[in-house]
């Protein structure tokens, strides 16, 4: 199950907005109650916390516009899936997979990759990339570069 969002009207940001607000208030609490539907046909709902988290998040995204797209982490992505999200080659993708760098599982010939091991490893390298940036400020600032 994914479900995307690929554009968003002014109309639909505006309401993101206003509910925005309406949800990230209740952040805290661990079930918010609400009601939903037509007057007199309304019917009730409880959300736990992880869920208006998740709803803040969707709707602090769409309130300025951006696509979402919600998926189960558990989701598995072929290879050439995987090398987009990740935008590399699938060689060099393929070649993560062979080095032990990202777990996969066959299906036949085919490489399966979950999610969330793509998340993990997508981190793992953010973080080493931020760490290396922070170096070289570091030493452009020693040696004067103005930076």
């Amino acid at each position: 199950m994914m479900q995307t969002t690929t554009s968003l009207s002014p109309e639909e940001i505006r309401l993101a907005k206003e509910n925005l607000e309406i949800f990230a208030r209740q952040l805290g609490k661990k079930v918010i109650t609400g009601r939903i539907g037509e007057k007199g046909k309304e019917s009730v709902f409880r959300l736990p916390e992880t869920t208006v988290r998740l709803v803040v998040d969707l709707l602090s995204e769409t309130s300025r516009g951006n696509p979402v797209a919600i998926m189960p982490l558990k989701t598995e992505f072929s290879t050439q899936q995987a090398a987009n999200f990740l935008n590399v080659s699938r060689p060099f993708f393929v070649n993560l997979l062979e080095k032990g760098e990202i777990p996969f599982r066959k299906v036949g010939s085919h490489r399966r990759v979950r999610f969330d091991d793509l998340m993990r490893y997508k981190k793992k390298t953010d973080k080493r990339s931020l760490e290396a940036l922070d170096e070289l400020v570091t030493q452009a600032q020693d040696l004067g570069m103005g930076y």
